[in-house]
Order: C-alpha cells, then structure tokens, then sequence
C-alpha cells in the first residue's frame, strides 16, 4: 500500500464529504478557528501584510531584515543581509489568526517553520515563538505531534515513522519526525477529529439513502462526561506526546493508550498554556460540582461573535447575578461580563516572541474558573473609569 492510499483505508475523506448532507453546519463550520488552524497560505486573505512598510520585520541587527511577499501567485519571507537576499516560500499556515499565524514551507517532503509569524492584536510580523531576534534560522522542523493537533489527517513517511517509534513508557521531546507525504494532509481541525473517520458512514449512507439515524459514525454527544472531555483532550490536554502513530485514538476511547503525559514540570499547574486548557478547567469548583464538558461553552460548530456577551450567557445557565458578592460600576450588570473577572486573560511566559523592541507575551484566556481579585480589581478600575468618563 502506497502512502496516498493509507487515508482512505482508515477511512478519513476530509470535510467536503461531510457538506452534502451537512451544508448549513458545513458553511459554519469552515469559518471557526478549528477549521483554519491550518490551511494552504495561497486560501488565506491578509490584505495589506504583503505591501511596504508593513511586509517588513526589522531586527536587532541593522544588516538583517526579513520582508514578506506575494509575488505573482506565490508568497515568501525574503532574507536580506546586507546586499544578499534568500527567498523562501510561504506555503503553509498554522493558526486561524485570531490571535496569529505561524508559516512553514516544504523542503521535498519536510516540513519547517518559517522565522517570522503575524501577530493579529498588533497587526504586524515577529519572530516566531523560540526563535532569536536578529537571526534567520529556517531549519526548525514541525514534527508529528505539531501536526496532529493540526490537521485532521497525514501520513507520515515509512522510515521516518520507524526512527521516531517510541517505547511505551517514553516522552518524545523532539516530538516526532517531520518527513509527511504532503499530497495525503487534510487541513484544520475538521469533523473527523471529533466524529471519527468518515468513509464507513458515508458509504452506509450513499447505500441506504433513506436511514435517518446517523450510522458508523460517533455522536460526542451521547458520550459519557470524560470521553468527550478526552476528545477535546488530544489537543487541549497540555503537552502531551504521541504513544504510537497517529491518528490511532478514536472517539469514544480513552486518551491515556494513545497519549503519554509530559514529565513534571513542563505544563505547570498555575501557568496558562496555548494547549493545557482542561486540565485548567479540572481545577475549577463549577467544572468539579456539575457535570460541565467543554461543549456546554463551546459550539465547535459555531463562530462567535461576540465572545464576552455568549460566555457570560453560558455562565448564566448555572448562574445568576446573585452568585457575585460586590456592588457593579454605575451603570453595569453583573451579567453583562462574567468572564473578565473569572477567566481572565494574560500574557504568558509559556509563549514568548523576540522582536527588536523587546519581547512580545501574547495574552491567552485561562480556563480555570474562580474568583481572581488581581483580575475582578483591574475590571472594576477600568468600568469606574469608563463610567466616569461617559459622566
């Protein structure tokens, strides 16, 4: 069996197979940050980002600078150094640009990261996350588990497979080969990451048109609490690392014969993470009194608009505003903002990028929920300045 063949025999056919049947949550769906957490530079629109001044990332060596290009129907980051210039090609994105997008290109069937990412908030190009200013390093590999918490499918290379096999009781720091067959990737995080491998329902349906129960295929919904939990947990569990190939768990199963906890250490229990959000929301008094999953907030189907005003609603299914011990600012609900003061959002030193005017700490939501006074203090200045302000 060749490489481009084994996707078909799991059973994974990508998104589009979904859309006949599905249109509506089909078209949603592809506008979620799940769905462009990775995605062909070439489908992205970022106006502006490839024309002078804004293409162009200063560094902290005056004879460096890295300039990002869309020349005809290609883009690239080209690297001057003095009068020298390299190009090399933007070819993939990961990050549905929210918060940033991180590049990487092909070198034959290797996949590597590019030095400089787009941060959204700022509207502008740094360095990459662990990437040094005032260098141009373009041989960082993005390894398997990067991949598998972004994409839905691809097949790594036989024998790169083999070097990185793993024992069962080791953590992979490396984590992983970077040699993937680049025509078998289904990009973004898509319906089978959560319902499992597609082929055998749509081959049940396309035989029984008139079945109106969903077959071969799983509902996370009627799931028990900790194997929906475990789905969201393949990418959302903190840094965890492979056990085996990917694209083994299925869900349904447990996470802990597919996935091997990190040593101690490396997701600290009171730090915020881009990847550790449910074990931050284990530690939370309404995830341990209710039977609470990841869903009851989050709509994986569903963009959301107005992100303070839907989970503050969602609190509000548990809650009331009688739930808070503290007068609000003049003319302020309570229920108008639940999570500025409960789940607060900071910069963390997990994530940091160099850039030539000093280090940049993306802020990143904490999903632990409790009464934070540094964060209920801060909301509580802001509205009363607000309100006095408009007074």
């Amino acid at each position: 069996m060749n490489e481009t063949d084994r996707g078909n025999e799991l059973g994974y056919l990508g998104p589009d197979a979904c859309r006949a049947c599905h249109p509506d949550i089909f078209d949603s769906f592809r506008q979620t940050a799940h769905a462009r957490t990775s995605e062909p530079v070439a489908a992205i629109e970022m106006p502006g980002q490839y024309v002078s001044p804004r293409n162009r990332m200063t560094t902290s060596d005056e004879h460096l600078s890295i300039e990002m290009l869309h020349l005809e129907d290609e883009y690239y980051q080209r690297v001057r150094f003095y009068d020298w210039h390299i190009d090399v090609p933007m070819q993939i994105s990961f990050g549905s640009g929210k918060m940033a997008r991180s590049f990487a290109y092909w070198n034959l069937d290797r996949l590597y990261q590019h030095n400089v990412t787009y941060l959204s908030e700022n509207d502008r190009w740094i360095n990459s996350p662990g990437f040094v200013d005032g260098d141009a390093a373009y041989a960082r590999p993005i390894p398997t588990r990067c991949l598998d918490c972004h994409a839905t499918y691809f097949e790594p290379i036989e024998d790169d497979r083999a070097d990185h096999a793993l024992k069962d009781s080791q953590w992979r720091p490396d984590g992983g080969g970077n040699r993937f067959n680049p025509h078998s990737i289904i990009w973004g995080v898509s319906c089978e990451r959560c319902h499992g491998p597609a082929g055998g329902h749509v081959t049940y349906h396309e035989a029984n048109p008139d079945e109106s129960k969903p077959r071969k295929i799983v509902r996370p919904s009627e799931l028990d609490r900790e194997r929906q939990l475990d789905i969201c947990g393949q990418c959302h569990a903190g840094s965890t690392d492979l056990r085996g190939e990917p694209f083994q768990f299925r869900p349904g199963d447990k996470l802990s014969p597919h996935y091997i906890d990190p040593p101690p250490g490396i997701d600290e229990a009171n730090s915020v993470h881009t990847s550790n959000q449910l074990a931050r929301l284990k530690m939370g008094e309404c995830f341990r009194q209710s039977q609470m999953t990841c869903a009851d907030c989050h709509d994986p189907h569903q963009v959301v608009l107005d992100p303070t005003r839907y989970y503050s609603d969602r609190c509000l299914s548990c809650h009331s505003d009688d739930s808070c011990h503290f007068d609000p600012p003049l003319g302020f609900k309570l229920s108008d903002d639940c999570v500025s003061c409960h789940m607060p959002s900071r910069p963390t030193g997990d994530l940091r990028s160099q850039s030539v005017k000093g280090d940049i700490f993306p802020v990143l939501k904490d999903h632990f929920i409790r009464v934070d006074q540094l964060a209920t203090d801060d909301f509580l200045e802001q509205r009363t300045e607000k309100s006095t302000a408009s007074h």
